[in-house]
């Protein structure tokens, strides 16, 4: 068989390849996504973005922002027609996937075009998808700049094969992935102008291009982004300690800091350095490197997400560059290297953990995961909402969905001017059990906050206090799920008692007034009373414990914050929470004993949350 039958007949295999990639990619993310284990608005966002433009809306409500103000993600109009007519959010996952497994064939060809056998080609392609950065880019929701990967290998084949009609197509399609990519293809054409002969004809594929692609920025950059985001997503504060400690103390002590991290090794290790090689094919990628490893944001620093995208191709070039010149070098070894680059970013694969992380999304066991579907069933749809991070790209085909988590933070995204939520929206749902949104390693969540700036941002719990007390609400609270439904009916609220059971409990500002449980239909209901007065600085957690005398076997039943909707007036406010459905309580086994915490000051301090107040009130089950 001569090489271009055996070219020929490797089409297909790769075709094969491409379709099954993807659909595992697809099937993965279908799964977290309908197991709420989505931890991002990222999808949501771009949900949201394609259902605004197909009923004439040009704003999204999660950020704050019109559609391209958070990037320059034009692409995803090209995804537009797509969505019309597979109208669900993993159509745009499902696009993505079958993207980044294109980029099997992709690499396929410019290793023939470089004088690869299809063998060798075949073994230096599969180092992309073999490689663990493609994977979490893959099962990471949805972000347009996950089509960098393919699209920056389409740019470096029409190179290759003088292509200028294709070379351009692809340029403006990657360009439109996000804005800071023109720092990888600025770079590249700098290098090229820079490295080739001073031939006019030549500046078509280096200065043209480069000068494009500078203008497009400076556009974008300086007129288009600031225009549209209007001060909402303040990507100049990753950057802010650079500026406060120095520009060199800043860099060198982030740096240090940053490569900690698995990005730049995920990259460098997995192929065996041979980048380093070749300095001037790894130089595009320096500005974003730089970017992602001099952010405070330790989620820039590794694979997990879709940072990556952009410079795994331009790593995976620079090591077939390295290959190619050995090679014409005349060195002898250089044949065995295909299959040993594959057996590194095979082992790499394992050694991160990409197996284990692939499979925990199907391992996972969500015990109110029912509950969670009903409550987004029932809600109407033309409702507003405040939903928590996992809740968002299951309701993001909606024009008012605002996500908790920035409400939870009291600041606008990546920034330091505090964040004005919206009026009360028709329903809000909070899931205690949900450690994303509640997730005080993010700066979601936390105590009280004394910024840089002198403004001081109340406790999590206080601001979501904040904003249900501007309204009435019907609430029904199951386990650790509460839902808020708003209403125009104000609740009946008696005069407190004279005596309350607990004065000033975690807070000066909170008395609780009673607690009892009774037993509704075979649904255990815990029943508390509050007063409270101004201002309240602190919102009780409480937690349940049902204990069996006999045995000594406790279960502990999360509520979350208690009455957080009641306000400082005086009067009495009543909280009643329906244990879990599965809670099996036999009469006269069990006690309960109700406790309280400060939780948002113990999270913050990462200690495990024991009551600082524990009402000894014993109700036994009878």
């Amino acid at each position: 068989m001569n090489a271009s039958s055996h070219t020929r007949s490797l089409r297909w295999p790769l075709a094969l390849a491409v379709v099954i990639t993807a659909l595992i990619w697809t099937f993965q993310s279908w799964w977290r996504w309908s197991h709420f284990q989505y931890t991002t608005f990222d999808l949501a966002f771009y949900v949201q973005a394609l259902d605004g433009f197909s009923h004439g809306r040009n704003w999204s409500s999660l950020l704050g922002v019109q559609p391209f103000g958070n990037h320059a993600d034009f692409i995803i109009l090209l995804l537009w027609p797509i969505y019309a007519v597979f109208h669900h959010p993993i159509t745009l996952v499902a696009v993505q996937s079958l993207a980044l497994a294109a980029c099997l064939p992709l690499g396929w060809c410019i290793c023939l075009e470089a004088g690869w056998n299809a063998r060798r080609s075949l073994a230096l392609a599969a180092i992309l998808l073999v490689n663990p950065v493609i994977t979490f880019v893959a099962i990471h929701e949805f972000h347009p700049e996950a089509f960098a990967a393919p699209l920056w290998l389409a740019v470096y084949l029409s190179w290759q094969r003088k292509d200028q009609r294709l070379f351009w197509i692809t340029l403006v399609l990657f360009l439109s992935c996000k804005e800071n990519l023109g720092l990888v293809a600025g770079t590249w054409f700098l290098v090229r102008f820079l490295t080739s002969p001073r031939d006019v004809a030549d500046w078509k594929w280096s200065l043209w291009p480069g000068l494009f692609t500078g203008i497009w920025m400076a556009v974008y950059l300086f007129w288009l982004g600031p225009k549209w985001n209007a001060g909402n997503v303040d990507f100049g504060a990753l950057y802010s300690h650079l500026r406060e400690k120095g520009l060199m103390a800043g860099a060198l002590g982030n740096l240090s800091q940053s490569l900690r991290g698995n990005l730049i090794w995920a990259l460098l290790l997995p192929m065996l350095l041979l980048p380093l090689r070749r300095p001037l094919a790894v130089l595009p990628a320096l500005p974003i490197l730089l970017q992602h490893l001099l952010s405070w944001r330790s989620s820039e620093w590794g694979i997990y997400f879709h940072y990556a995208a952009p410079l795994l191709p331009v790593f995976w070039i620079a090591a077939v560059e390295a290959l190619d010149f050995t090679r014409e070098t005349g060195a002898p070894w250089f044949r065995s290297w295909p299959c040993w680059l594959l057996v590194a970013n095979g082992t790499c694969f394992f050694a991160v953990g990409t197996p284990s992380i692939f499979f925990a999304a199907f391992s996972a066991r969500d015990p109110i995961l029912d509950q969670k579907r009903a409550i987004v069933e029932s809600v109407p749809a033309n409702a507003s909402i405040l939903a928590p991070l996992p809740f968002l790209s299951q309701l993001a085909q909606r024009s008012d969905v605002y996500s908790l988590h920035l409400v939870m933070k009291g600041l606008k995204t990546l920034s330091r001017q505090v964040y004005t939520p919206a009026s009360p929206t028709d329903l809000v749902i909070l899931d205690y059990s949900d450690p994303i949104t509640f997730d005080s390693v993010s700066g979601y969540y936390h105590p009280a906050m004394r910024l840089r700036t002198g403004t001081i941002v109340p406790s999590s719990d206080v601001l979501i206090h904040q904003f249900l007390a501007r309204a009435e609400w019907e609430i029904e609270s199951v386990g650790p799920l509460t839902v808020w439904t708003k209403t125009n009916v104000a609740p009946s609220r008696p005069a407190p008692p004279p005596q309350p059971l607990q004065r000033g409990l975690i807070d000066p500002a909170t008395d609780l007034v009673s607690v009892s449980a009774i037993n509704n239909n075979g649904q255990i209901q815990v029943i508390t009373t509050w007063s409270f007065r101004s201002p309240r600085n602190k919102i009780p957690w409480m937690t349940v414990a049902a204990m069996q005398p006999d045995t000594g076997e406790k279960r502990l039943f999360v509520r979350g914050l208690a009455c957080p909707e009641g306000r400082p007036d005086g009067t009495t406010w009543t909280d009643t929470w329906n244990l879990p459905a599965d809670f099996d309580i036999t009469p006269g086994e069990w006690n309960l004993l109700a406790l309280f915490t400060d939780n948002a000051s113990h999270a913050y301090a990462r200690k495990a949350a024991e009551p600082q107040v524990q009402v000894i009130v014993k109700i036994p089950w009878k």
